[in-house]
């Protein structure tokens, strides 16, 4: 997912694109949720063929 993440910055041009180190350092922060945290629903969404595919949360 974050090589997916990179190689659409690589392909943005001007100001749309933005430093390679603010992605990764982005990446390094995030978090995945948990049910403990009180949410009643989590889906796993991803980009596929330019839209959102949508899948029921699977524990990584």
């Amino acid at each position: 997912m974050l090589a997916d993440c990179l190689a659409r910055n690589d392909n943005r041009q001007g100001t749309a694109r933005i430093k390679r180190l603010a992605v990764l350092g982005m990446a390094a922060q995030l978090e995945l949720p948990s049910f403990d945290e009180g949410f009643d629903e989590l889906f796993f969404a991803r980009i596929a063929d330019g839209t959102f595919e949508i899948e029921p949360w699977k524990d990584f």
